[in-house]
């Protein structure tokens, strides 16, 4: 039986030169995923600091509109000395409805210069302001309806009834108030729109639809 023998041949220098090759190879790939470590860590610490600044910006505006808001309402209640008693009904309706102190002091605040002079107490503001808030919860919309809703509301309560554009943004965004106000006049809901174009839903119908959606709805937002 034969044998076959094979012989290998290794080249001790060619061998090392290899095992370096490979080193260097390993030793540069470590210090590439080093420095990109680096460089991302980097990246991330730039990222926080911005972050860390528009926050700061954005708490700094917050805080300024907020005091400018309380120096407004200061001025329209000085008149009849309810500043406390609007602060007050702001907080509130903050805690309420999971506003911010500014969003409630700024809608407070609005309505309260447009309303106030023109013989509305304070009670019927905050039955307005309570009521509307209600509606929307109710209705389901989003925070920027409501605020545009809440603009064009207390135009119309401003001027004295419910009309025209201001009419058709309430009932396109708040059908539950148009019912409202079809109960309160005993109207079917289907002549409301009717009785709008001719300037017959007043400001004291539309708060009063809101004091009978806050009475009624009051408690089913707070489940």
């Amino acid at each position: 039986m034969a044998e076959s023998i094979v012989k290998f041949r290794v080249d001790p220098g060619d061998a090392l030169r290899k095992i370096r090759e490979l080193s260097n190879a390993t030793g540069r790939l470590a210090k590439q995923n080093l420095l990109a470590k680096k460089s991302f860590g980097g990246l991330q610490g730039v990222l926080t600091k911005l972050a860390l600044v528009e926050t700061g910006r954005r708490m700094t505006n917050m805080a300024a509109t907020f005091k400018q808001t309380q120096i407004r309402l200061r001025l329209l209640t000085k008149e009849y000395g309810e500043n406390e008693a609007a602060q007050d009904l702001a907080s509130r309706a903050a805690k309420t409805f999971g506003l911010s102190q500014t969003e409630a002091l700024s809608g407070i605040t609005d309505i309260y210069g447009r309303l106030r002079p023109i013989g509305v107490t304070l009670k019927e503001i905050e039955t307005t302001y309570m009521g509307f808030n209600v509606a929307t919860k109710l209705a389901g919309v989003s925070a920027q309806q409501a605020s545009g809703a809440f603009l064009q509301l207390s135009q119309a309560l401003g001027s004295g009834r419910l009309q025209g554009d201001e009419y058709r943004s309430i009932a396109e965004q708040l059908p539950i108030l148009t019912q409202a106000i079809a109960k309160e006049m005993g109207k079917p809901v289907g002549q409301i729109k009717k009785l709008a174009s001719e300037g017959k839903i007043t400001s004291e119908v539309v708060i009063n639809a809101l004091r009978k959606i806050e009475q009624d709805g009051r408690a089913s937002i707070a489940n």
